[in-house]
């Protein structure tokens, strides 16, 4: 939905296991073909999503496609936070393709328990 208009500017029915942190990134996507297929010549360059869609390999993806992201980060066990210069070059260069990115919880310690060391 466009913030400035409240126009929909794509609308899709995902299968129930289908976690929204996987499918956001795609969403844009459907929304941005949807733009160029109407004649409307714009980038879209911002989303807005809530704590549902918060995960390193959700944001990391629409860093690299150009995408500012402004999504709250849900509230982790104990006082830790993610140190997310320390996420973003572990995965340094591990997207190439526009798509979701592959689901890895527990891989590492940015998707594991949200804390880094």
């Amino acid at each position: 939905m466009d913030l400035e208009t409240e126009v929909v500017l794509a609308a899709s029915i995902r299968p129930a296991n289908e976690a929204d942190v996987d499918t956001m990134v795609d969403s844009v996507m459907e929304a941005q073909t949807n733009l160029s297929e109407a004649g409307i010549e714009v980038q879209i360059e911002e989303a807005v999503a809530d704590k549902g869609y918060h995960a390193t390999d959700t944001l990391e993806l629409a860093d690299s496609l150009g995408i500012r992201t402004y999504i709250p980060e849900p509230k982790r066990k104990g006082s830790e936070t993610r140190n997310w210069q320390t996420c973003r070059k572990r995965n340094a260069g591990q997207y190439s393709t526009i798509g979701v990115a592959p689901t890895r919880r527990g891989a590492n310690d940015c998707n594991a328990s949200g804390v880094n060391g």
